[in-house]
């Protein structure tokens, strides 16, 4: 799959498939063939970027899910490839919006992480009221808090290079290389396992019980 990106826009930071239930747990890429510039892949710890927000703000955040959005972020891949053709609609239907916490409980650590897929969502709501949160006002912000250069990695991919990570608390992202002159080759395997927690069940019921209380 050729992977497009635009380097006058920002980096698509993003959880694998968290739009999907069950999502993968991790993946790992293997380098085939790499350019001799650009083509790096971006890490960054939600885990750690959560440890440096203050008490105050950590209780906020746990009061708020995001609906991720295939549908969403193939809208947003087609302004970075406008040959990307649109989702159909019976993939639309496989792939409803699946709503998700902003701070992901670690199943084997028990630790929390801010998770911010940012091109993934779609929308952010309060579950404390239902109401709606801007996405401007939350979103970026936070994804930008996770990515700061002492939480993230930028890897120089050469011939041979295995890296192996944690889907359910780490982003990652694509950038930029010259894919009219140069050629980017990887070998991927994606990882099942225990999902992050709270779970869209628990969230969608916790909604559904502040609907039901506010009728």
């Amino acid at each position: 799959m050729l992977i497009a990106v635009d380097p006058s826009r920002p980096l698509l930071w993003h959880c694998d498939d968290s739009f999907r239930a069950p999502q993968p747990m991790g993946s790992c890429f293997f380098c085939i063939q790499a350019p001799s510039s650009g083509a790096a892949t971006h890490f960054a710890s939600g885990t750690a970027a959560w440890r440096a927000l203050p008490e105050t703000r950590q209780r906020e955040l746990r009061k708020l899910a995001a609906f991720h959005d295939y549908n969403a972020l193939n809208e947003r891949l087609r302004e970075e490839n406008p040959t990307r053709a649109p989702l159909s609609a019976e993939v639309k239907k496989a792939t409803p919006p699946i709503l998700r916490p902003l701070v992901a409980r670690h199943p084997e650590t028990s630790e929390e992480a801010l998770y911010v897929p940012g091109c993934h969502i779609a929308r952010v709501v309060d579950l404390t009221n239902g109401a709606e949160v801007p996405f401007d006002a939350i979103i970026p912000p936070l994804v930008d808090h996770v990515t700061q250069p002492e939480r993230s990695y930028a890897h120089q991919w050469r011939r041979g290079d295995l890296i192996i990570w944690d889907n359910r608390n780490t982003l990652h992202a694509p950038s930029h290389f010259d894919v009219q002159c140069e050629t980017r080759l990887m070998w991927r395997i994606t990882m099942f396992g225990p999902d992050i927690t709270p779970s869209p069940e628990t969230l969608n019921a916790e909604l559904a019980e502040t609907a039901a209380a506010l009728r």
